[in-house]
């Protein structure tokens, strides 16, 4: 894994934004203890990378990914929108990110 996200470094910010679903729909599973801090740091800079072309829809496609995994009910998808009108939703996210 680490290889492959290592080897995405190398792309340019235009090239990165096919993988960008992949790697934001991936965080969850970041937020585990056994995640190595490499793997971590590589992931930031990808995302930072993306943040230069696409900001607005990776910050939705990242608010998306991180919120908590309630098994009863159906999880809410954000828009820009949402985020714009009630900025604070940014914090109802998994409470393993703080």
């Amino acid at each position: 894994l680490l290889r492959i996200l290592e080897h995405l470094t190398l792309l340019s910010a235009g090239d990165l934004i096919p993988y960008a679903e992949a790697l934001t729909a991936s965080m969850g599973l970041l937020l585990e203890d056994s995640v190595s801090r490499r793997i971590l740091q590589t992931v930031n800079k990808l995302w930072m990378v993306l943040n230069t072309v696409m900001p607005r829809k990776l910050w939705v496609m990242t608010v998306n990914a991180l919120q908590p995994s309630v098994k009863l009910l159906r999880q809410q998808r954000y828009t820009q929108n949402d985020l714009m009108v009630d900025p604070l939703i940014v914090l109802r996210c998994d409470s393993r990110v703080f």
